[in-house]
């Protein structure tokens, strides 16, 4: 007699379907990629709009506050795991609160979607004019944060020079968490 867990998994076996060939192996694919591009994006818009409406608490933070808020995040993720995971949207939340603060640019919904992106390990593609620049130092600061590397690269150098002297403050605040 065989063991009832031996008949049970023959009894769930089901035979997959033949794969697709040719034309229609490459229309199958397409439509795949259209279909999960459109639910990335979905979600990192929801993400976004999570993170968006923190604003009205981090807003209220004193400086203080708000690099303590930062230092307590950067600890959960240099721990890792679950953890910081789950501390990604607060975390960016904090993130933008201290680039509006330090550089006085306040991250758009699709800026933030690009960090997150980013972080989550996406090719972003954003058009000239909708904040690269922001959208990058975003990232790097999770990235920093995540022990993870990370080189921010740019076509020239004044372009260089001009995002080194922007996102400097928000390093600053935001890596070493220090206090205005």
């Amino acid at each position: 007699m065989k063991p009832p867990s031996h008949e049970y998994a023959r009894t769930v076996f089901r035979k997959p379907e033949p794969l697709l060939k040719g034309l229609d192996a490459g229309v199958h694919s397409l439509m795949g990629r259209v279909q999960r591009r459109a639910s990335v994006a979905e979600q990192l818009r929801i993400d976004a709009e999570k993170i968006d409406a923190l604003h009205k608490v981090l807003g209220e933070l004193s400086d203080g506050a708000l690099a303590k808020q930062l230092l307590d995040h950067r600890a959960v993720f240099r721990r890792g795991g679950r953890a910081a995971e789950q501390a990604v949207i607060p975390a960016l939340a904090a993130i933008r609160e201290a680039a509006d603060r330090t550089m006085g640019l306040r991250p758009f919904v699709v800026q933030l979607m690009g960090a997150l992106g980013l972080h989550r390990g996406q090719l972003i593609e954003m058009a000239t004019g909708e904040g690269k620049t922001l959208t990058a130092g975003l990232a790097a600061v999770l990235a920093g944060w995540s022990h993870q590397p990370c080189h921010i690269i740019t076509v020239n150098d004044y372009l260089v020079q001009r995002d080194t002297e922007w996102l400097t403050p928000l390093y600053h605040m935001s890596v070493c968490a220090l206090v205005l």
